[in-house]
């Protein structure tokens, strides 16, 4: 049984979650980038479809999404416009893995955001995988710690992948 996340089942997942979180009555809404972001060709086309999406434009809080590097592995980048900080996660802790979210920020957010302020990077290093195919669940579970600013996930993967498979059957 196959047990990597698919592009349309951490889309779906990051939906439910989002709207969670945008439900509480003193939250900002959340917005998310899509999975098939680095499937562009380039930073260029990556910029104009966040552009003609809004993304940026219509962020007030924070954006997040999990970024498919290498065509295997996931990875989160979150950005809060109230702190000026983008947060990049690898679940294997890997640093070329964060050098490539980095350049993410740098060269496709960044431009669209507020040039005027200086951005911190943070780098979560607590959501860690142990085998070779949890990467996905670890990072919804650090997406949603991340938007509820409460970084306590359980340490045990299968309740993680049922706990969302779950929260995307019911919504």
């Amino acid at each position: 049984m196959k047990r990597e996340l698919e592009d349309v089942c951490i889309t779906a997942a990051l939906d439910v979650i989002c709207s969670e979180v945008d439900a509480r009555p003193d939250s900002l809404p959340t917005r998310t980038f899509t999975p098939q972001l680095m499937a562009m060709d380039d930073d260029a086309a990556r910029v104009a479809w966040l552009e003609s999406n809004d993304i940026v434009k219509d962020a007030t809080n924070h954006i997040v999404g999990a970024v498919l590097l290498g065509g295997d592995h996931w990875c989160a980048l979150c950005i809060s416009l109230e702190r000026w900080t983008y947060t990049v996660m690898d679940p294997r802790n890997d640093k070329k893995s964060i050098d490539l979210l980095d350049e993410l920020f740098k060269n496709v957010f960044n431009p669209l955001l507020n040039q005027d302020k200086r951005w911190k990077r943070v780098v979560n290093r607590d959501y860690q995988q142990m085998d070779g195919v949890s990467c996905g669940i670890w990072v919804l579970a650090f997406i949603e710690s991340y938007l509820y600013q409460s970084y306590d996930a359980p340490g045990d993967v299968d309740y993680l992948r049922y706990r969302y498979l779950v929260k995307v059957l019911l919504a």
